[in-house]
């Protein structure tokens, strides 16, 4: 009996559950319209990737779950290469590896978290250099709450103010 890909985030780990999070987002303001095909996976299902030649390991990342398949959202044209590619940069971008340039296997459609611990926290720190980059030009006056995170609508709103006025 053939088993159902299961498209739960929820069964990613926490990590690679933000980083897919922000995979989504990304895409979505790039104007790509892109869902998720798979996350986690069991051992049933993987021996049935084999068999089907959509995989070609025993052990995926799938069935830890550190890894997560993506389409483009348009019936008849789920995975067109240009924006597979375009997709895999964006999850390069947050510090995934894109199944795109596994070797000898070409997988498009796939994201995964290699450095389940620190994948965030790389992010974080470009965030973080990027707040600092906006106090030293002036454009933030209080970055504590940029730092903690605890923006409201009303700061951004503010900050795009302020950062155009700058441009």
């Amino acid at each position: 009996m053939a088993t159902v890909a299961c498209r739960d985030i929820n069964k990613l780990t926490p990590e690679t559950k933000i980083l897919c999070l922000r995979f989504l987002a990304e895409c979505k303001a790039q104007g790509l319209n892109i869902g998720i095909s798979e996350t986690w996976r069991s051992e049933e299902r993987q021996k049935e990737m084999i068999k089907s030649g959509a995989s070609k390991i025993t052990r995926s990342k799938h069935m830890d779950g550190l890894a997560f398949d993506f389409y483009n959202n348009q019936v008849g044209n789920l995975y067109p290469d240009d924006i597979m590619r375009k997709c895999g940069a964006i999850g390069k971008k947050l510090g995934l590896y894109w199944g795109g340039d596994f070797k000898g296997f070409y997988d498009s459609c796939h994201l995964e978290n290699n450095n389940p611990v620190g994948t965030i926290k790389a992010v974080d720190d470009q965030y973080i250099k990027a707040v600092n980059k906006l106090v030293d030009k002036g454009v933030i006056g209080s970055p504590e709450i940029w730092k903690e995170k605890k923006f409201t609508k009303d700061n951004v709103e503010s900050l795009i103010i302020k950062f155009a006025g700058k441009l």
